[in-house]
């Protein structure tokens, strides 16, 4: 039998998602994402049908996580906006108790199985990429940029994988509106009658969302990169789909974990007519590199990775751009 009460508590505190697309899985925009990596990355993609995702702890942008996170908790501790919501103190330290514990599960069990896939959006109209994703990510131009049609990628509901583009603030408007997003958190809670053993469905409904605001903001100093992310959560995955595709990477910076996602129709994750070759929109050469022998030598690649269906997709990048000497 279900907890029709638990249902109707959950259902109120779940507004706090209220300022987020519904449909997360099914993102109502579908742009054109490209992923710009070295050429010997993007073979084994195209050789392998598989995609590393990373651990956002490693990423290049050491606030990770880390930033939504600690001011969210902070926020929690100091508010007295919610120490006022709930009828008596044991109502109050009881949540405390609950939002701190999941937050010590996160931090000390679940955080290093978080992985991100790192996309940027472009332009349909772009036969070029950007140049300082191409300094930045694509080898210094030298790279390829696998350019997915977002329209092609099919995740189910309840799927671990989770689509959506990153959001740029600056340090101050980050904490303005997590700072908000409590108060107005406070506001939801106030007017539910709370029983001790329904306090945990709050906590963890708030901190799951400041959890997704971590992962999908960034300082705006990072903007240019107009970026949309796949990330798995492990909490997302109850049926452990995807734990097998967790390992690691012996890199320059020793090792990390990594997920080596497969591209194709999984049970439980995506639809039954999810096909590599549909997403792949195009295959375009750094301009460093981009030469008609360059072209003709990586379509040579494709026919002998039996990937013939893709050399008509591969193009050139036309950026008039010379690296400087290291």
């Amino acid at each position: 039998m279900t907890d029709q009460k638990a249902e109707m508590i959950l259902g109120k505190v779940r507004k706090i998602y209220d300022d987020i697309d519904p449909n997360i899985h099914f993102p109502t925009q579908r742009p054109i994402l490209a992923h710009y990596t070295s050429l010997e990355v993007g073979e084994s993609i195209l050789r392998n049908s598989e995609i590393w995702l990373s651990n956002p702890l490693f990423m290049n942008d050491y606030e990770e996580l880390s930033f939504g996170l600690e001011m969210g908790k902070k926020l929690i501790e100091e508010s007295t906006e919610l120490k006022s919501a709930f009828a008596d103190s044991d109502l109050y330290f009881e949540f405390i108790s609950n939002f701190l514990g999941y937050y010590d599960r996160f931090e000390q069990e679940e955080a290093l199985n978080v992985f991100v896939a790192c996309l940027s959006m472009q332009n349909r109209e772009d036969e070029d990429g950007i140049l300082s994703m191409w300094r930045g990510y694509g080898h210094n131009g030298k790279g390829i940029a696998l350019i997915f049609d977002s329209s092609e990628l099919t995740a189910l509901q309840g799927s671990p994988l989770t689509l959506a583009p990153v959001h740029y603030a600056s340090t101050k408007d980050r904490v303005d509106y997590l700072s908000a997003r409590v108060n107005y958190f406070c506001s939801i809670i106030s007017k539910i009658e709370w029983e001790r053993r329904y306090i945990y469905l709050a906590a963890f409904s708030f901190f799951q969302r400041i959890l997704l605001y971590s992962i999908f903001t960034k300082h705006i100093g990072f903007a240019e990169e107009n970026e949309w992310r796949i990330v798995y959560l492990p909490s997302e995955d109850k049926e452990k789909i995807l734990v097998p595709m967790i390992g690691y990477h012996h890199g320059p910076r020793g090792i990390e974990p990594k997920m080596r996602l497969k591209i194709e129709a999984m049970p439980g994750v995506t639809a039954d007519n999810f096909v590599f070759e549909n997403i792949i929109h195009s295959l375009l050469l750094g301009p460093t590199g981009a030469s008609k022998l360059a072209e003709s030598s990586f379509k040579r690649m494709l026919q002998l990775l039996g990937r013939p269906e893709l050399v008509r997709k591969v193009r050139s990048s036309k950026i008039p751009f010379r690296p400087t000497p290291q």
